[in-house]
């Protein structure tokens, strides 16, 4: 079986999964569960989206240059990486320099016509802040998505220099495990709210002190 074929059921696999953590975090807000606040069902109904969207690109690929879909997609990362931020109650000034980042990575990925490399690298840095900034088992979550990211990029390029070439689509069976560990991760991340290690860290101080 080629890389094609797991990659598509990996794929489909991650989306299932996403979309199961998203309608579960909306049930959990609606049913006035403090432990899920708007900004957690924004950050799972994003990372949603952005599967939907990947797939649909990656099937449907644009020729002779970047669709338009492949650069909402850049800058629907921004917009995740400031919710994930956001949503850890980080300093303004670090949102900010987080945008920064983000931005400037998406413009590169837009210039340079495409590389997953350089919405990954952001990704990356945000989720290893993200995991400063949690704790319990929810900094653990947030680090193995970082970590995903560090490991299907080292192990693309160890691949390409191997052979000496990009790694042909038939081969790239790093995707399948990059998925999987994505999946994995983001359970833990869901798990972790669910125990209350997501709550905005003022108002946990807030009733502490009251």
């Amino acid at each position: 079986m080629s890389a094609e074929a797991t990659n598509a059921l990996t794929n489909a696999l991650h989306a299932i999964f996403l979309f199961l953590y998203l309608i579960g975090s909306a049930k959990h807000y609606l049913g006035n569960n403090r432990n899920f606040t708007g900004w957690i069902v924004t950050f799972f109904l994003i990372l949603f989206v952005l599967k939907l969207m990947g797939v649909y690109v990656h099937y449907y690929p644009t020729i002779g240059g970047l669709s338009n879909v492949w650069i909402a997609i850049s800058l629907l990362v921004v917009f995740l990486n400031y919710v994930v931020i956001h949503g850890m109650d980080a300093p303004n000034i670090f949102r900010g320099f987080a945008v920064l980042i983000s931005l400037i990575f998406s413009f590169l990925f837009i210039v340079n016509g495409g590389g997953f490399v350089y919405l990954a690298l952001p990704l990356t840095l945000i989720y290893l802040a993200a995991a400063y900034y949690s704790r319990g088992l929810l900094r653990l979550g947030f680090f193995l998505v970082a970590a995903s990211n560090v490991i299907w990029i080292t192990a693309r390029e160890i691949a390409s220099f191997w052979i000496g070439y990009e790694l042909p689509v038939q081969l790239r069976f790093d995707n399948d495990l990059y998925h999987l560990m994505l999946i994995a991760s983001t359970l833990i991340i869901y798990q972790a709210i669910l125990r209350g290690y997501w709550a905005n860290p003022s108002v946990v101080k807030a009733e502490c002190d009251s």
